[in-house]
């Protein structure tokens, strides 16, 4: 479980409703950043069918410099991103 002092992001799904995550843990793969994204307490408890569901997002900066999360659209950097987290966590166990 993500602990009480995690960052919270929110984000809004494409029916326009917000909802709020938890940083949980950051890496990197092929030179890009990656940030991965677990649902707050109160998310889990209203769509626990969802509670268990980490989102990644690539991390970019604009040319301000200020940070922002994107989605992984390509499906080849999809895959590769959930493998290099997958074996990241495995290492950790």
């Amino acid at each position: 479980m993500a602990e009480e002092n995690n960052q919270v992001i929110v984000l809004e799904d494409e029916q326009g409703e917000r909802h709020n995550f938890e940083v949980y843990d950051f890496f990197k793969e092929q030179d890009n950043n990656y940030v991965v994204l677990l649902p707050t307490e109160e998310e889990q408890e209203k769509y626990p069918e969802e509670a268990d569901e980490a989102v990644i997002m690539r991390v970019e900066q604009d040319d301000e410099g200020e940070y922002m999360l994107t989605t992984v659209e390509d499906d080849d950097e999809w895959e590769r991103v959930k493998k290099a987290y997958e074996e990241k966590m495995e290492e950790t166990e």
